[in-house]
């Protein structure tokens, strides 16, 4: 192989890791399709790179699309998450839209929010909507709030105040105290992540960055650590975006919420877009079936459809820039199951890259 002439990207999806390699000077591709190897995925990438036959030495860049963070949320396996709000809007984020899963059942119950209300808490301090403190931010009140965290074993907290977006002195500094108090503890605050109006929906996006934050970082950590050890490559690990951008890896575990859609929308940006320029079609639909999730998205007059809101769970918003891509929880290895009520369900929990065991014939019943 030639000195740093290829680009390499990497997909991992539920149940399959994919590697392309493309020489920058040539043309050539190598290819590689494995099983994911969770619950670390380290292992299916390096296998991957190896049926590739692909040197980190010879790689000018890596780039590496993940449905860890989506897969987190969508299977609610994110980490124990707090949410510290204003008093007094303790339940922003559980009394959600005015909205249904279905506009004619009338006897049904909403799924659990992410954030169950007990670790919901909250502290004195108001910001006018035109930036004025209101009331000063109680730091006794932050250091309580901290305490509690700590005796319940969370993980990560989301940090909303009201009316933060003008003024966001309060959460620096609860982010601040916090960290003094919970050093081992992640820290998102809404400034951020989304510094606009409407609570609800900053809410939301705030606490689904906080919910994947740990899970996250160990994981970029050790993909980097990875690829320096392991597969000698020393240059820039870049990570795909649901905007169908890139962003560096330090970039993605400051704010992991922007890996959202990662892996459907490189497909919709990278294979439909490309394949539709090449058959001369400009309005292109891209349909992909994962091992987790069912993905739909659309390229129209030659670039992706965009959207500013989309949601991985009912009712939990996500508002940040995306590509426009709707998803369901049922992919090849969903799990079939009958609830109490003796009626079939599909997923959204999936067996992944472990499927069976009548299907790979692995025993059981």
């Amino acid at each position: 192989m030639d000195e740093k002439e290829w680009i390499v990207g990497t997909d991992v999806g539920g149940t399959f890791t994919d590697i392309i390699g493309i020489n920058t000077k040539t043309g050539e591709q190598k290819l590689g399709k494995v099983s994911t190897t969770p619950p670390t995925y380290y292992e299916g990438i390096i296998n991957g790179l190896k049926k590739a036959a692909l040197s980190g030495e010879s790689t000018r860049s890596f780039r590496h699309g993940a449905t860890v963070s989506t897969n987190a949320v969508e299977e609610r396996k994110g980490v124990k998450t707090a949410l510290i709000t204003t008093h007094g809007f303790r339940d922003v984020l559980g009394g959600g839209r005015a909205e249904r899963i279905s506009a004619f059942e009338l006897d049904w119950d909403p799924p659990e929010i992410i954030i169950p209300r007990r670790n919901v808490l909250t502290v004195r301090e108001r910001v006018s909507p035109w930036g004025e403190v209101v009331i000063p931010l109680n730091k006794d009140d932050v250091r309580v709030a901290a305490r509690k965290c700590r005796k319940r074993g969370i993980e990560s907290i989301a940090v909303v105040y009201m009316d933060s977006f003008m003024h966001p002195e309060h959460e620096i500094r609860t982010r601040e105290i916090l960290q003094e108090e919970l050093p081992d503890v992640d820290v998102t605050i809404s400034w951020d992540v989304r510094p606009e109006m409407l609570e609800f929906e900053r809410t939301t996006t705030t606490v689904l960055n906080a919910y994947v934050a740990p899970i996250m970082k160990n994981y970029m950590a050790g993909l980097k650590d990875l690829l320096k050890d392991t597969w000698r490559f020393e240059g820039p690990v870049l990570i795909t975006t649901g905007s169908g951008g890139l962003v560096g890896i330090e970039e993605a575990i400051k704010l992991p919420a922007v890996t959202f859609h990662s892996s459907p929308v490189s497909g919709a940006v990278g294979f439909a877009g490309y394949c539709g320029s090449l058959a001369g079609f400009e309005n292109v639909i891209a349909f992909e079936t994962g091992g987790t999730t069912n993905n739909v998205s659309m390229i129209y007059k030659g670039s992706p459809a965009m959207t500013r809101e989309w949601k991985i769970l009912w009712n939990v918003p996500c508002c940040l820039p995306s590509v426009d891509t709707i998803y369901m929880g049922a992919g090849g290895g969903s799990i079939g199951w009958v609830d109490k009520g003796g009626i079939l369900n599909v997923g959204p929990q999936s067996q992944g890259a472990v499927p069976g065991p009548a299907c790979y014939g692995g025993g059981g019943e």
